[in-house]
């Protein structure tokens, strides 16, 4: 299996950030503002006005289930609808930065599709969200089949030496799994318009420390920035209120603090979204880089035939 070469894949990540920026933008915006206007309109749906207007339901000290689950009801009923709009427009993003990416699409100013290549990007991290929650469960099982097994055949003290490698051992896989299922699988939903887990899989073989490195290069660097930022804006006044408050601070004064903050919400917001969009303009230069040097061109495909 081809390895990633990894100096080029990070140039090629920043390089698709800084030179394309304009038309990342362009691709992120109208999906994000989608985004936001359907989470707002579930939230007015499914949480009673009262509450938005700060006015929240007080428990008392021996409420009953009941009360506590009439609480958490508006919450449950609106998670279902959250998570489908957040798969469907995070797959229609990802999708319109891969397209970018590996040159299907030269310029973008304004991107909004739910074509074939968003649906099969929604359904691969489903189905691989399920093969990972899969995965999980058959390494539990396996963990307490050899603890029943350790406890029957081992000393104490092999048993618990046995079982923390073993333990570590089954984290270790996951992570593996995980990372080397999904680092391809954007690039591969959109260049060969399947959903592509057994390929993704197979192009991450023997390339699980190059998609680590590359991956914490780009985290990294993008949240120390953005924690410089927090540094310089928000800290100030948190701390500045929260020095305020009393010892034992009750809802009144806890409202207050929170109202206190109101103002700061625009600057979290932008903050996030930024970090957000060169995050993800970042993953996408880098997969599709990466994609690009590992998958040969159809010039290649035809020579080797």
């Amino acid at each position: 299996m081809n390895k990633i070469p990894l100096e080029s894949t990070l140039a090629g990540a920043y390089r698709f950030l800084f030179t394309r920026i304009l038309s990342i933008i362009g691709t992120l915006w109208l999906p994000f503002l989608a985004t936001a206007a359907l989470l707002a309109g579930i939230v007015w749906l499914a949480i009673p006005h009262d509450w938005l207007a700060g006015n929240f339901p007080q428990l008392s000290e021996n409420a009953s289930p009941q009360e506590v689950l009439a609480i958490c009801l508006p919450f449950v009923k609106a998670v279902p609808l959250i998570l489908i709009v957040s798969l469907i427009m995070g797959s229609m993003m990802y999708v319109g930065l891969m397209r970018l990416s590996l040159g299907q699409t030269k310029h973008s100013f304004a991107f909004f599709s739910l074509g074939g290549d968003v649906w099969r990007m929604a359904l691969a991290f489903v189905l691989m969200g399920l093969l990972i929650v899969l995965l999980e469960a058959v390494l539990i099982g396996l963990f307490f089949a050899a603890l029943a097994a350790a406890k029957a055949f081992m000393p104490q003290t092999a048993m618990i030496l046995f079982l923390v490698v073993l333990g570590i051992a089954e984290v270790c896989f996951l992570i593996y799994a995980v990372v080397r299922w999904q680092f391809f699988l954007p690039a591969v939903v959109v260049a060969e318009h399947k959903i592509g887990l057994g390929r993704s899989w197979e192009l991450g073989g023997g390339n699980f420390w190059r998609i680590v490195v590359i991956v914490l290069l780009i985290v990294i660097p993008v949240g120390f920035v953005a924690g410089l930022v927090w540094q310089m804006t928000l800290m100030p006044v948190l701390v500045s209120e929260a020095m305020r408050m009393p010892d034992n601070p009750g809802p009144a004064e806890m409202s207050a603090f929170f109202r206190a903050l109101l103002p700061l919400a625009p600057v979290f917001l932008i903050v996030i979204l930024v970090q957000k969009v060169a995050t993800m303009g970042l993953m996408a230069g880098a997969i599709g880089t990466a994609y690009k040097a590992v998958t040969p061109a159809p010039e290649e495909e035809q020579a080797s035939a």
